[in-house]
This record gives structure tokens, sequence and C-alpha cells, in this order.
């Protein structure tokens, strides 16, 4: 995955649910990273179920700021 900035930050009001969408994300991938020092190995769904949720968050953010920005 690869991210580019495609706009200023300033120019693009963030609302709560913004921030509240990308702690999720952030939690999810967290909860993932965990699973994986807990000897979890990549491809079980301890791992792979947390890191999707966290990758659907971050493409709906990223789709919603995009709009903002338009």
């Amino acid at each position: 995955m690869r991210l580019e900035v495609a706009f200023e930050a300033d120019s693009v009001p963030v609302d709560r649910q913004c921030i509240r969408e990308l702690t999720l994300a952030m939690e999810f991938l967290a909860t993932a990273l965990r699973a994986v020092v807990d000897g979890h190995q990549i491809d079980s769904h301890m791992v792979q179920t947390p890191f999707l949720f966290a990758h659907g968050k971050v493409n709906d953010l990223a789709s919603t700021i995009y709009r903002k920005a338009a």
C-alpha cells in the first residue's frame, strides 16, 4: 500500500468522526501486532481479521478526506 499526499492538511476540516475512525484503525493494527508478538502466524485469523478491519477503516477514512478536500 502506498499513501500519497494529495492536498494540504490545513485545508481539510477534520471532525470528530475522522479522528474516531483513525483511532479505531490504529487499535486494530495494534491488536494485529500483539497477535504476532504473542506467536500467532501472519496468516492466522488472529492477525488477519484485525488487520483487514484496520485496512477497511483507513480506506473509508481516505475516501472521506478526499471528498472533504474536493
